[in-house]
């Protein structure tokens, strides 16, 4: 992909991820609470914000995100560790969500309270699947 269709890409998605945002932020600010029509919303505009800014990263330090790296080779009780605490970490964030989740199907309003949790049980679902399933890497010297 050229330069110039990245910078595009990224730019665009910058100024979606900034739309979508904007009406949830909004409606959090009046009224300490969000639809939940806006929370989908809201947390799609993020998610396009932190890819959008991935792509200027990798256009950025290139080399840095693309360096040589050997797989860490594990034991079977380590290995079976690291997958367990992924697990746990997976159900805490579903956990943390759940409330939020209720909150929106019953009263169609998330408070604020709600959405802070939804928020970090999203990036402790995000952490927990990181851990479970992808390999450690160390970067060769």
């Amino acid at each position: 992909m050229k330069r110039t269709s990245k910078i595009g890409i990224g730019v665009i998605g910058i100024l979606l991820g900034i739309g979508l945002i904007i009406p949830g932020a909004i409606h959090l600010r009046n009224e300490v609470v969000m639809a939940d029509g806006k929370l989908g919303l809201w947390l799609l505009g993020w998610v396009l914000l932190a890819w959008s800014l991935g792509i200027f990263q990798r256009m950025i330090q290139p080399k840095v995100l693309q360096g040589e790296f050997e797989k860490v080779e594990m034991t079977p009780v380590k290995q079976a560790m690291k997958i367990s605490a992924g697990m746990v970490v997976l159900l805490i964030g579903i956990a943390l969500m759940m409330p939020a989740a209720a909150q929106a199907r019953h009263e169609g309003l998330v408070e604020f309270a709600g959405l802070g949790y939804a928020v970090f049980g999203i990036a402790l679902l995000i952490t927990g699947a990181m851990v479970a399933f992808c390999p450690y890497k160390k970067r060769r010297a």
